[in-house]
């Protein structure tokens, strides 16, 4: 399985009548380069009694706490006082 995830990010501090702030942006990249990650074949695919479907991939692998398998991209702002 091939995933390349990313992140970056940059804080700024500035002072509003001598209350300082933080503020930080950042953007999660999660599989960057959209490179699919194709799933086992199904147990249906694997008899020899069908020939043209035996060993078949039509699916790809979906993470965990995903809905699919394609690139995700998180963007964020954070303010501290």
């Amino acid at each position: 399985m091939k995933n390349f995830d990313f992140s970056i990010g940059k804080n700024n501090h500035f002072t509003i009548h001598d209350r300082e702030f933080t503020t930080r942006f950042t953007a999660d990249m999660f599989n960057v380069f959209n490179h699919p990650n194709f799933a086992n074949p199904a147990q249906s695919n694997l008899s020899l009694a069908n020939p043209n479907n035996f060993g078949v991939v039509n699916s790809t692998f979906v993470p965990a706490n995903r809905t699919s398998s394609a690139r995700f991209i998180q963007l964020a702002i954070r303010v501290e006082f």
